[in-house]
């Protein structure tokens, strides 16, 4: 008969709970919630219970954002009491966006995420949701920080070899943020995306090669995309005259 050392045992009981808890279900507190990264497993052997998970990434381009606060600002009665050994209501995203709160009382919380170093170029994102063990062992959290940005399409309009068309997009066109060093080129279908700008009045120039220059005021505000329609001329032939 063969004998197991406690240390044994004890390693086996916690590869055992770390395979349920792995292969417990997740239920989503939103639709599109993103999937817990195999990385915040471990949590849950570690002696606390995971109670709040998820990813913070920009609303624009669902790119994650490290570095973000995400701060607890309501929840029920034993959380604001100190209760049941309620933690800290503060952490920060991880490099690869993910965030975690453990061992919260039941109840509902509200969750809200910044992203300090940022300052305006970014808005902010909140949350509603639910820690029950109920829903499962914990709600899956995606947070959205919206950035200020402007994008669009630029299209170019004039005659070209003497025949005159409708405006059509414009491929690699230059839009600058004039006063700064903020710039971004169209793609094919003449788009272009100017990201995490200062909210506030600001001034676009428009530039593509065998085109007038053309520049265009904007007031940008905070966490919001601003949409544009940007148009550039041919230059009049040399030695044409308008009627």
């Amino acid at each position: 008969m063969t004998t197991r050392s406690p240390k044994t045992s004890r390693s086996t009981r916690k590869s055992t709970r770390a395979r349920e808890v792995a292969s417990a279900p997740a239920t989503p507190v939103t639709p599109g919630a993103s999937a817990l990264p195999p990385g915040l497993m471990p949590l849950a052997v570690r002696g606390h219970r995971l109670s709040i998970a998820g990813r913070v990434v920009d609303a624009r381009t669902r790119k994650v954002i490290a570095g973000a606060e995400l701060v607890i600002t309501e929840g029920p009665e034993a959380w604001r009491m100190g209760l049941a050994g309620a933690p800290r209501a503060r952490t920060c995203s991880l490099p690869d966006g993910t965030f975690h709160f453990v061992d919260l009382p039941e109840g509902l919380y509200t969750l809200s995420a910044r992203l300090p170093q940022a300052a305006t170029r970014y808005g902010t994102a909140s949350l509603r949701l639910e820690v029950s063990s109920r829903r499962g062992p914990f709600p899956l959290a995606l947070l959205a920080l919206p950035p200020t940005a402007a994008e669009g399409v630029v299209r170019g309009a004039g005659e070209v070899d003497g025949t005159s068309g409708s405006p059509s997009p414009l491929a690699m066109a230059r839009v600058r943020v004039m006063g700064s060093g903020e710039s971004a080129l169209t793609d094919a279908e003449g788009r272009f995306l100017l990201h995490g700008l200062e909210p506030g009045a600001r001034t676009l120039q428009v530039s593509a090669r065998g085109f007038a220059p053309a520049r265009l005021a904007v007031r940008l505000e905070r966490g919001v995309v601003k949409h544009l329609e940007l148009l550039l001329r041919r230059p009049p032939p040399e030695g044409s005259s308008k009627s």
